[in-house]
């Protein structure tokens, strides 16, 4: 594929069973969602990083740091939701909005220790 357009999406449900609140707690100072969010946004092969939540808060703490948005369903966000579900949902975001990125890459909140360089290298 020569030149694919790519694009992140982080999906970080409000709800938790076992730590309520968990990409909004503090880690060393900064809310957890905020590290794959700066590794994400740091790396030059990812052209644009969305942050897909049913949470607001998270939403809005994403937005500041510089993430776009997609607000899905909470029926996409409960315990047993499979995160296929929320990848589908961006998907047709991005079509909806005139977007048709070539690969879509998926990172986790809760992977506070990944790097930029990590997600450039593809793990």
């Amino acid at each position: 594929m020569i030149n694919p357009t790519i694009f992140g999406v982080i999906p970080a449900r409000g709800g938790s069973r076992g730590v309520p609140n968990k990409n909004l707690r503090e880690l060393y100072s900064k809310p957890l969602i905020n590290y794959i969010v700066e590794a994400a946004l740091g790396t030059k092969a990812i052209h644009r990083v969305y942050v897909s939540t049913d949470s607001e808060q998270i939403a809005a703490r994403a937005s500041v740091i510089g993430a776009q948005i997609i607000l899905h369903p909470s029926k996409l966000s409960t315990d047993d939701a499979p995160t296929f579900g929320v990848i589908r949902y961006a998907l047709s975001s991005f079509r909806q909005s005139g977007y048709s990125p070539s690969v879509v890459v998926t990172m986790r909140p809760t992977s506070p220790l990944c790097l930029s360089s990590d997600i450039e290298a593809g793990g």
